[in-house]
């Protein structure tokens, strides 16, 4: 990740959603009264393909029908497991 002095490793946990913070402590702007730097915040963006192969949208359905409803977001009215994949891909 890159910050205002270096680059730094940010380890992003499974099953982080968009939307997420992280704060990197002391990679921010330099404090103006003092010494230090305060932090960097980073909010995790999950960009989707908007377009897809054959295979890869087989793949995609696959994944989707092997979770289990633990693993996924409650379906909106009149829509099934695969409905948040086919949404979210173009599918």
């Amino acid at each position: 990740m890159p910050t205002l002095g270096s680059k730094v490793k940010l380890k992003i946990p499974t099953g982080s959603q968009a939307g997420k913070t992280f704060r990197l402590k002391g990679q921010g702007i330099s404090h103006i009264h003092g010494s230090g730097r305060g932090d960097q915040v980073v909010t995790l963006l999950v960009v989707t393909p908007q377009s897809l192969t054959k295979r890869q949208h087989q793949l995609f359905e696959e994944l989707a029908s092997n979770f289990g409803p633990e693993n996924m977001p409650p379906p909106e009215k009149g829509e099934g497991l695969l409905g948040k994949f086919k949404n979210v891909f173009g599918a």
